[in-house]
């Protein structure tokens, strides 16, 4: 009797510590790996930034979890509207977003003096309502910057972000 009470222990043990039951085991294997997935993500975002911008590597980490589906996105569209000068220290587009859902995409631009030599190269992230278009200003940085600025070279496609 002694035997198939070990047993009996033993098989509700193993039973219990491998994870056999399926809905506990992908429940809680799954939280644990998704969490762990997009802890690493973040850390790797926050670590490659640098420090540009602390809102913005808030801003990832909210939208990591999600990055599923932010590869079904897709680009926005951005026109030139105006470059920078001295008397305005940005460039002007326009960001089309084809997207059903509202989305919020990186613009990238680089300023370019006379002899093509870069004065500034930007970033800068805008929110665009589903099938929507904004005009947005993508800042050198400083008047001084702008003055020296004597063309524009602004990304034709504007990379989704969630």
């Amino acid at each position: 009797m002694a035997t198939m009470v070990v047993v009996a222990l033993t098989g509700f043990t193993t039973g219990r510590s491998h994870g056999h039951s399926k809905s506990r085991s992908s429940s809680s294997g799954g939280g644990c790996s998704s969490s762990s997935q997009s802890h690493d993500s973040t850390s790797s975002h926050v670590s490659k930034g640098g420090g540009s911008s602390y809102t913005r590597h808030t801003r990832h980490r909210s939208t990591t979890p999600s990055s599923s589906s932010t590869r079904n996105l897709q680009d926005a569209t951005v026109k030139l509207l105006k470059c920078a000068d001295a008397q305005q220290a940005y460039a002007l587009v326009t960001v089309t977003n084809p997207n059903s859902a509202r989305v919020r995409f990186d613009v990238h631009g680089a300023f370019l003096g006379t002899g093509g030599n870069t004065v500034a190269d930007r970033h800068h992230e805008v929110e665009v309502a589903s099938r929507g278009k904004a005009t947005v200003q993508v800042p050198v940085g400083s008047k001084t910057l702008a003055a020296d600025v004597d063309r524009c070279r602004i990304d034709p496609y504007a990379r989704a972000l969630g």
